[in-house]
């Protein structure tokens, strides 16, 4: 269904969520030109919560990033908490952080859909018209409250053995995420005199080259639970990587560590972080974890 021969939307109220003015007035536009005539926005996630108290909100857009409560806090607050008035109600987080770890992260708090900056008039539209053709069922467990993870019933084609092009482009972004956090723990411990920073170097980079050998090691399995295991194996190790760039980085700020600016570093930090996913990357990876 094209926007044009779309949904009345002009019936939704919806909130936006955004600490950015503009990015705020961007989407603001974007919804009136769907037709949504209703439209509240806010730039901190505590004000944003207590709007939704309100009970005057159909669908909500937020970014992971904002004052007092972030994105994914916000969301689990109205997806669990007792004084949520509508805890069903959609969630699309619109947001420049699209990191495996923020994309998983969204996921298991409950948002029901993702969209990756910068957005269009088409990519919402169709974001809200999934929402609207395919309601995924509400799940409340011990451990997870919001709209069922899973978008399709399993079949013996969405299991782990499908080699998808789509599937095989997430496989090699966690190879590119981990080889691109042990490359940073690597350059603060060159110009670091500090044994445990270059143990931390050395674990980041057998981190990242474990994670390159059970990906290819899960692409190549015939049987379904072995290229499950091994693909856990290497999301794994790649959440090992980031815990010792984690760790690289505090010990680095202790002891007032400063590495002299180069200019490709200065060049570096005007570009995507590494490990920043694609809209078409984060669908991959929201696919892959919903098969597994």
């Amino acid at each position: 269904m094209s926007i044009t021969e779309g949904y009345d939307l002009s019936h939704l109220r919806v909130l936006v969520a955004d600490p950015n003015k503009h990015m705020r007035h961007l989407l603001r536009n974007v919804l009136r030109s769907l037709g949504v005539r209703d439209i509240a926005e806010i730039a901190e996630g505590d004000s944003a919560y207590q709007h939704v108290l309100s009970g005057e909100t159909d669908l909500i857009l937020c970014e992971s990033r904002m004052k007092h409560l972030d994105g994914f806090e916000f969301t689990k607050m109205v997806r669990t908490s007792r004084e949520s008035t509508d805890q069903t109600v959609p969630i699309i987080m619109v947001t420049a952080s699209t990191s495996l770890e923020a994309v998983a992260q969204a996921r298991d708090c409950g948002v029901t859909e993702f969209l990756a900056k910068p957005v269009s008039v088409k990519r919402i539209y169709e974001c809200i018209a999934q929402i609207i053709e395919n309601p995924r069922p509400f799940v409340r467990a011990t451990t997870y409250t919001g709209p069922c993870r899973r978008r399709h019933q399993k079949t013996q084609e969405d299991t782990p053995m499908r080699r998808s092009d789509d599937w095989s482009k997430m496989c090699r972004n966690v190879v590119a995420e981990a080889a691109a956090t042990a490359v940073k723990v690597e350059k603060i411990a060159d110009g670091a005199n500090n044994d445990a920073i270059h143990a931390l170097a050395r674990q980041a980079r057998a981190a990242a080259e474990d994670a390159a050998q059970m990906l290819m090691a899960s692409t190549s399995a015939k049987d379904a639970r072995v290229a499950k295991e091994k693909t856990e194996a290497a999301e794994a190790s790649l959440k090992m990587a980031i815990e010792a760039r984690k760790e690289a980085e505090a010990i680095q700020a202790d002891l007032d560590l400063r590495l002299p600016a180069k200019a490709e570093d200065k060049q570096a930090a005007t570009e995507e972080e590494p490990g920043a996913l694609s809209q078409e990357q984060v669908a991959a990876m929201l696919e892959r974890a919903e098969k597994s």
